[in-house]
């Protein structure tokens, strides 16, 4: 089963503490760009194509493919975090 986009955004920002929209500004900042990113990769991973989810987002397909890779490789290191903590 799919799950839009906005919705993705909207689960994403309820989960960082942001304010509802905030995801859909065009700022840089770390804080919002990370979870921007996050919220790409569930995007994605719940069934939306490239184009879909820059349309939401308004950005061009090539930023949600670099958001996707950032996001996968921060999860990762986390991941790798935790087996090395056990």
């Amino acid at each position: 089963m799919r799950m839009r986009v906005e919705d993705c955004i909207t689960l994403t920002e309820r989960a960082v503490g942001l304010p509802r929209g905030s995801m859909y500004l065009p700022t840089r900042t770390h804080e919002i760009s990370h979870p921007r990113q996050a919220a790409m990769l569930l995007a994605r991973e719940m069934g939306n194509s490239l184009s879909h989810i820059a349309r939401v987002l308004s950005v061009d397909h090539t930023s949600v493919i670099h958001g996707i890779k950032a996001a996968e490789s921060r999860r990762n290191e986390v991941l790798e975090q935790m087996k090395v903590e056990k």
